[in-house]
């Protein structure tokens, strides 16, 4: 009889170690996720940045210097269209007086 109450103290004493066991490891993965997350997602907010950094400062270039450039250097009756899709040729069109070239 002390044997078996032994073993049934011992299996409920196994058994709780086990519930606080899975509780602990819960809670810690759940702040290791937590914590992973947030860090991930500022890094990703500061590399973003950096991108839309560098877009922006291209754009203000092409703006500020390449196009005055180059409206300088046409002549006055050229338009140049760019596509957004390759054209069969390989190279942009540019409309002159109205042509098609």
């Amino acid at each position: 009889m002390l044997k078996q109450r032994s073993s049934s103290l011992t299996a409920k004493f196994m058994v709780g170690l086990g519930i606080i066991m899975l509780a602990v490891i819960t809670a810690l993965s759940f702040l290791t996720y937590s914590y992973l997350k947030k860090i991930y997602i500022r890094e990703a907010y500061e590399k973003t940045d950096i991108v839309l950094g560098h877009i922006d400062a291209t754009m203000e270039y092409a703006r500020d210097e390449l196009r005055p450039q180059i409206f300088h250097a046409l002549p006055e009756n050229v338009f140049i269209k760019v596509s957004a899709l390759p054209l069969p040729e390989g190279r942009y069109r540019s409309h002159e007086s109205g042509q098609q070239g």
